[in-house]
């Protein structure tokens, strides 16, 4: 795996995967240059940057908040609201994505600069 990036949360379902994506080859850089939300389409295997706005988290629960919806999310579970659509998923974080998965995201990430 590519060990400029490192994932620090992840959710899925069958559908879509959201992961925290925080680039580590980057010293004195801006926060949104270093740290990406990605929601990843499994049927398209679109990949897409939600564009962060703010965060919120307690003991319990996390919560963040993107132009394209909202993300809640505890340990075990998550739900993300947006356009309409409500997504349940399960947090994974500490697991690994498949490579192909992995690639992609950075490749989508490294495209942005």
């Amino acid at each position: 795996m590519n060990s400029a990036y490192k994932i620090l949360f992840l959710l899925e379902n069958k559908e879509i995967i959201i992961a925290e994506v925080k680039r580590t080859d980057l010293v004195d850089t801006p926060k949104d240059q270093k740290y990406h939300w990605i929601f990843y389409d499994k049927a398209s295997g679109s990949v897409e940057k939600l564009s962060f706005v703010s965060m919120n988290s307690s003991e319990n629960l996390q919560e963040r908040t993107f132009k394209q919806g909202e993300l809640k999310f505890s340990e075990s579970e998550g739900v993300f609201e947006g356009d309409g659509k409500r997504f349940v998923l399960q947090n994974r974080t500490g697991d690994s994505l498949p490579e192909t998965v992995f690639r992609q995201i950075c490749q989508y990430i490294d495209l942005l600069y």
